[in-house]
């Protein structure tokens, strides 16, 4: 096989989203997303997925796989086209959120995201986060450069409009148009009962892939 073929370049880019789905199912896991997975494991040490969400409706939504992620992308010809396309765009970086979850628990999770990194960096926070394989040197340097501001006892901004807006339902998911009444969007439950329905092995989460140069 041509080592510069289309196929060839598709594998590859398969091959490095599978490593970037363990770092981001690890990451989710250290930041709490999915409560305590050993306690799910020593309670029962047959259960196949211990990572688990529970979501703004009580109920728990497993992480899809990522034989699920890539089952979705080969379902046919006209998709795998489709991810083939996106991929030579540069549209290479997975990126995987857990929606069920509220609002409030997405800020307080990272909140505390970056509170322990500016702990860690000892007082000191940046205002980007490097991708080591498509960073250069200078660039690497110019973002240590770029401290970022941050008070450790409000480190992060909220609009007051957005608590609770997802549970209550205030809040819509991609809307159409923004007309008040006719906004063509949904609520978060409408999404998740919908996954539901449908059987989604992807219920309870967004997955996404993003240029790493736009993200």
């Amino acid at each position: 096989m041509n080592p510069e073929s289309p196929e060839r370049h598709f594998e590859a880019t398969l091959f490095e989203m599978q490593r970037q789905y363990n770092q981001t199912r690890d990451a989710l896991a250290s930041d709490g997303c999915f409560g305590n997975v050993f306690d799910r494991l020593k309670a029962d040490p047959t259960l196949e997925n211990p990572y688990i969400i529970t979501g703004i409706d009580g109920k728990e939504y497993p992480l899809p796989s990522f034989t699920h992620i890539k089952a979705e992308i080969h379902k046919n010809q006209e998709t795998k086209d489709f991810y083939l396309e996106q991929f030579h765009r540069g549209f290479t970086h997975l990126h995987i959120t857990p929606f069920a979850l509220s609002i409030d628990q997405h800020m307080a999770i990272l909140k505390a995201t970056i509170l322990a990194e500016y702990k860690k960096n000892g007082g000191h926070i940046y205002s980007a986060t490097p991708d080591i394989l498509h960073t250069t040197l200078a660039q690497l340097q110019a973002m240590q450069d770029q401290e970022f501001p941050l008070n450790p006892d409000d480190p992060l901004y909220q609009w007051d409009q957005y608590t609770n807006a997802d549970t209550t339902g205030d809040l819509v998911y991609f809307p159409t148009s923004f007309d008040k009444t006719n906004h063509g969007g949904k609520t978060k439950q409408q999404i998740l009962d919908a996954q539901t329905t449908a059987g989604s092995p992807f219920a309870g989460y967004q997955v996404s892939l993003l240029h790493p140069h736009l993200h």
